[in-house]
């Protein structure tokens, strides 16, 4: 069983449609791109005194992981990546910048993956209300696993480390 922390690398950060990230990796990595970009446009201007073929080189270069950086923060924001196409409405662009580029996204799991500011841990430890029993949230399919169990009821995942954990304490 693979540990669901929602780490991901550069290159599944800017290439990938999967998963979320939280507003400081939004905001650099989007601001890596913006380097970019200029150069193109800089260098176009320096030549020709207009942008051209540089400049759309570098929007071209630019539009898959800005548009993947852009979704993974929807997901975050528990919104499908489609919600992204607000930013042609032009006074609804403003509330979409101030959404995904200011306001944190939900706490905890959601249907896109992990909360990309949580701990790497394999297992979800949760107090059940009304008793004083524990239990686990399944790290690859999100069921709830008693203490006892030595595989998860839903997925078939091995879970007996939880009881080594336990040992520890």
């Amino acid at each position: 069983m693979q540990i669901n922390s929602g780490i991901m690398s550069p290159g599944k950060i800017l290439f990938s449609f999967e998963g979320r990230i939280n507003r400081a990796k939004f905001w650099l990595y989007s601001l890596l791109l913006i380097p970019i970009w200029l150069i193109g446009l800089i260098i176009d201007i320096s030549v020709s005194g207009e942008p051209g073929v540089f400049y759309w080189l570098a929007v071209i270069l630019c539009f898959w992981p800005s548009l993947a950086l852009n979704v993974k923060r929807c997901h975050d924001r528990d919104k499908l990546g489609w919600f992204y196409l607000v930013t042609f409405v032009p006074i609804v662009s403003l509330w979409y910048l101030v959404e995904i580029g200011f306001l944190k996204g939900t706490d905890g799991d959601n249907r896109f993956g992990p909360d990309p500011l949580g701990q790497a841990s394999e297992y979800n430890e949760t107090l059940k209300c009304g008793d004083d029993s524990v239990s686990y949230v399944c790290s690859d399919c999100g069921a709830e696993v008693s203490i006892d169990d030595k595989t998860c009821p839903k997925c078939g995942s091995d879970i007996s480390e939880i009881e080594d954990d336990e040992d520890e304490v």
